[in-house]
């Protein structure tokens, strides 16, 4: 998704409770996203990616949470997904 709305990949920032995870299951987590692909870097790399700037600067205008939501408000087609709710009233619902 990210592609399509920024051209490029964006770094997500995956937050999680450690302490969730026992010894077992936490190396097999890591070795799935491994194997998709996914690489990992810092959270202080992160937020020096442009997409974090409204969430790192308070005198920027707030963007939307998500990549599906930016992507909803700048009418782009979400891949893989239905529409929201709102857009789908809208749709069947006239004035």
């Amino acid at each position: 998704m990210s592609t399509v709305l920024y051209k490029r990949d964006i770094p997500y920032v995956l937050l999680m409770h450690v302490g969730a995870f026992d010894a077992h299951m936490l190396p097999k987590l890591l070795a799935l996203y491994k194997s998709k692909g996914v690489k990992f870097i810092t959270l202080e790399q992160a937020q020096k990616d442009p997409y974090y700037a409204s969430d790192m600067n308070p005198f920027l205008p707030a963007e939307p949470p998500s990549l599906e939501r930016r992507m909803w408000a700048r009418k782009l087609t979400v891949p893989g997904s239905e529409p929201s709710l709102p857009a789908m009233l809208d749709s069947i619902c006239s004035k």
